[in-house]
């Protein structure tokens, strides 16, 4: 029942049987506030190791098959006091053990591994907890229209897991498909390309299909799903926003020339953008006053920052550092965490200095605000241990 032995903030052991892939195949239901259906994972383990280890929070699983629809044997560990017992705190879930049969078959994934593993496809059925940390379930009181709900996902980086069965850790990283079923009028968005919408397959509900071809770790895997219209700024860029923020005339395209500019300055620092041709921005509801998250092809930004003056395009630097440190390339697990964190913001402030004339003068001065934080947040640790 032990806890991984790389990390405190997740039950999975990859070096012995690993996700390398999810397809997720899910209905949102805003009465109920649950998301549900078929998660299938395409799995690799060591020939000696007969089972493998997920993480979860509060899922409520109803059936594990083999790829044959073969039952296995799997036990979520829900004993509370157990896992006090054992060092394990109760922000981090439930231990998710699934048998492997000895007999199954392989099957082929997309995913080309440089071990010797036995493959196979797992097929969980699955429902969310209405009370689920990681769904925000607005209604709609809560958006800027006031005619309908609204659900976001933030995985607070190890919350993943309560929306989706994984081995909840950065060193995970797994390419995903998504089709997700709403009600229709909504639009859904995803951390993943868009590849269809299947408009006329049900007369009550609509069918989106995401590809995410890029290895990304759970966190980043994101949804967001209201009645959303949209512009289009420029061949890269979309706008997606509430009607309210639609029509109060807010001119999105002069944030047009300052993301492409940003984009091909982050190119020339760290590399290629690997995630296709698509950096799409949603504008969140008012109640969410901020929202930070890594994830990509889309960023969320909170309306509070929405407005003609192109200085706030400062605001997507950070965001789009990201794409490189943090998607592209991530910490190992988040006891270093403040490696994303820090090469994301070094990224960031390069990308903002480049845009802005007096390049040398906001240096330095962001310099010095990145002091001032390091200073406090040492002192404010220290004093956290020397009350212990």
């Amino acid at each position: 029942m032990s806890i991984s032995r790389n990390t405190s903030h997740s039950f999975a052991r990859p070096e012995e049987a690993r996700v390398v892939s999810i397809n997720l195949f899910l209905t949102v239901d805003f009465n109920q506030r649950v998301l549900k259906g078929t998660a299938h994972l395409f799995i690799e383990w060591k020939p000696s190791i007969n089972e493998i280890i997920l993480d979860n929070f509060g899922l409520d699983v109803l059936s594990v098959t083999g790829s044959d629809g073969t039952p296995f044997i799997y036990r979520v560990e829900d004993d509370f006091d157990h896992r006090i017992k054992n060092g394990h705190a109760p922000y981090i879930g439930s231990r998710f053990s699934i048998q492997i049969p000895q007999n199954v078959g392989s099957v082929n994934t997309t995913y080309k591994s440089k071990f010797r593993y036995n493959r196979h496809m797992i097929q969980i059925e699955y429902k969310t907890s209405p009370n689920s940390p990681a769904l925000y379930w607005l209604t709609p009181e809560q958006t800027a229209d006031g005619l309908y709900p609204f659900l976001l996902s933030n995985n607070k980086l190890i919350y993943a897991r309560a929306w989706f069965p994984c081995q909840d850790t950065p060193s995970v990283k797994i390419i995903y498909t998504a089709k997700i079923s709403v009600p229709k009028r909504y639009k859904v968005l995803m951390s993943a390309y868009l590849h269809d919408v299947d408009y006329n397959n049900n007369l009550d509900l609509d069918v989106y299909t995401f590809i995410q071809s890029n290895r990304v770790p759970p966190y980043a895997v994101i949804i967001a799903v209201g009645l959303l219209e949209t512009i289009h700024i420029s061949e890269k860029t979309k706008v997606f926003a509430e009607s309210k923020f639609i029509n109060e005339h807010i001119d999105y395209t002069s944030y047009s020339d300052g993301i492409e500019t940003m984009l091909q300055v982050a190119e020339s620092l760290c590399g290629p953008y690997m995630w296709g041709h698509k950096y799409d921005i949603c504008v969140l509801p008012p109640s969410i006053a901020h929202f930070k998250i890594e994830c990509p092809c889309v960023t969320f930004i909170s309306s509070t920052i929405l407005g003609e003056d192109r200085t706030r395009l400062s605001k997507f630097a950070l965001n789009i550092s990201q794409c490189w440190a943090g998607n592209l390339v991530t910490c190992s697990n988040y006891e270093h965490l403040w490696l994303n964190r820090s090469f994301s913001n070094f990224i960031g402030r390069k990308i903002y200095c480049r845009i802005l004339q007096d390049c040398e003068a906001m240096q330095s001065f962001l310099d010095k605000i990145g002091i001032r934080a390091l200073k406090n947040m040492v002192k404010y640790s220290t004093l956290i241990r020397s009350n212990k």
